[in-house]
């Protein structure tokens, strides 16, 4: 996942640091964006490393099943990446629809090949 904390290094210019942008308290590594963030309660009230629904994911077989988990991540994703504020520049102060979220083809990362871990 390309989250502030990584972002920060391969686009300087974008992410000046890896705070989270939506309770600019924590870093955003993978676990603060998808469970941890105070800005989603019912999931950082439970008691557990992974929200089910990515558990879930990632022991089954079904399509469908990946599918959904590829959309709860890719959200969780949106409310990091630069917003447009009406004056064409994002909330992290660099262009709207800059490598703060790289365009996806046949997966590839344009440019890039795919980064394993988190």
């Amino acid at each position: 996942l390309l989250k502030p904390v990584l972002a920060k290094h391969i686009y300087p210019g974008l992410y000046a640091d890896d705070t989270c942008g939506l309770c600019k308290k924590a870093r955003a590594t993978a676990s603060h964006l998808l469970w941890d963030c105070e800005l989603n309660p019912r999931e950082a009230s439970e008691e557990t490393t992974l929200p089910p629904q990515f558990e879930d994911a990632a022991r089954s077989s079904e399509l469908e099943v990946q599918r959904r988990a590829v959309r709860l991540i890719t959200t969780a994703l949106d409310r990091q990446r630069a917003r447009d504020d009406g004056g064409g520049e994002g909330a992290r102060g660099g262009p709207v629809g800059s490598p703060s979220r790289p365009r996806i083809e046949k997966g590839r990362a344009r440019g890039r090949g795919l980064v394993g871990g988190e």
